[in-house]
């Protein structure tokens, strides 16, 4: 929830730089929205270590959250940063599968810590729970793993699947931001889109007699309908 609160920062301060409005994200829309919530929300269910598979469900729990976010991410991918999300959720789904959880490596951990390192491996056991763990021997794709470690303030450790999707997150605040209002504001009516080239004219009618003959007076017939007015 921290990374997504910083990419929302990021793009927030991104899209103002280039002159967009925090108003107009107002007017986005994403489909099936509600999977992205349930998907974030997934990743914070605690699971201790003390349970019984306590690593599988953890991990279990993280691909659960990945594919309900990924859906989200597909329905909506034709949206400014989404294809970014995409990848970077793929290659973190990719490494949590493969290692069952997702590998913290000792430099990583290192350089977020400022060099306690027992102080961090014994925060990554109390506060990781079964979803991340110190990457051993046995785990592989350690390059796309929890592998990049920030130092104070950050104190954090990062995979290259969060710098993307983090990256493809702020850019979709920041695209939302530049989006043009599809309404006005003071009437609530519809902006017309400009026409575009090669597109036929529209004509208006001015009255309706323009767009249909008036009816005929009550008692007459009009003089083109196929009668003689001297003989009716």
């Amino acid at each position: 929830m921290v990374l997504v609160l910083a990419a929302f920062v990021i793009g927030g301060i991104v899209g103002i730089a280039l002159g967009g409005r925090p108003a107009n994200l107002g007017g986005v829309h994403y489909r099936w929205w509600p999977l992205a919530i349930a998907g974030l929300l997934i990743q914070v269910v605690p699971v201790p270590h003390g349970w019984t598979h306590a690593r599988g469900i953890g991990a279990a729990l993280l691909v659960g959250s990945f594919l309900l976010l990924l859906v989200f991410v597909v329905a909506n991918i034709r949206s400014p940063g989404f294809p970014l999300i995409a990848i970077g959720l793929v290659l973190n789904a990719t490494v949590i599968t493969v290692n069952s959880g997702m590998p913290v490596t000792a430099a990583a951990l290192r350089a977020a810590s400022d060099g306690r390192m027992a102080d961090a491996v014994v925060k990554l056991r109390t506060e990781g729970g079964a979803k991340h763990h110190l990457a051993g021997p046995g785990d592989e794709l350690l390059p796309l793993a929890d592998s990049l470690g920030i130092g104070a303030p950050i104190r954090g450790v990062f995979s290259v699947g969060d710098v993307l999707w983090i990256a493809g997150a702020a850019w979709a605040v920041a695209g939302g931001m530049l989006l043009k209002p599809t309404a006005d504001p003071a009437s609530g009516e519809p902006v017309p889109e400009p026409a575009r080239p090669g597109d036929p004219p529209i004509r208006v009618p001015d009255s309706e007699s323009l767009s249909r003959d008036p009816a005929p007076a009550s008692g007459r017939r009009r003089p083109d309908d196929g009668h003689d007015p001297a003989t009716a």
